[in-house]
């Protein structure tokens, strides 16, 4: 009698690993909307479904616009490899980047599968030429 499994019972996927790249300034609420999600999918799930990392142009903290101040996992100087990359930027990001975050995110280009942008983030995305021949 043959049988037939129903089950995907191959080797487990890797988590998809997400980063969140802190502008200074960045809006608190745009991270917490992005990563909660996430959270409660690996909780509902029983397992790790995502990962994620946080990434600074330094390894100093990054401070958020309501003052909290965050240590990076990471900084754009790092070799970590990333599924997904997301912008997390906030007020006056034109004055709050840094020209290696931007020359980080060109790198990216055939290096992840996805990069966007939280808050006022296409702004960089636009200044890296990542959005270069689309319109909205």
């Amino acid at each position: 009698m043959a049988e037939i499994n129903l089950k995907n019972e191959t080797a487990e996927a890797e988590p998809i690993h997400i980063g969140f790249l802190l502008i200074e300034n960045f809006t608190m609420l745009a991270l917490a909307a992005a990563m909660e999600p996430l959270r409660m999918a690996n909780q509902l799930a029983g397992k790790h479904l995502y990962s994620w990392s946080l990434i600074g142009a330094s390894p100093e903290a990054v401070t958020a616009s309501d003052g909290i101040r965050i240590m990076p996992d990471h900084t754009v100087n790092d070799s970590a490899d990333y599924d997904i990359v997301f912008v997390v930027s906030g007020i006056n990001v034109m004055e709050n980047y840094q020209a290696q975050e931007v020359r980080w995110l060109r790198s990216l280009v055939g290096r992840v599968k996805t990069v966007g942008a939280l808050c006022t983030g296409p702004y960089l995305l636009a200044k890296a030429g990542l959005l270069d021949g689309y319109t909205c």
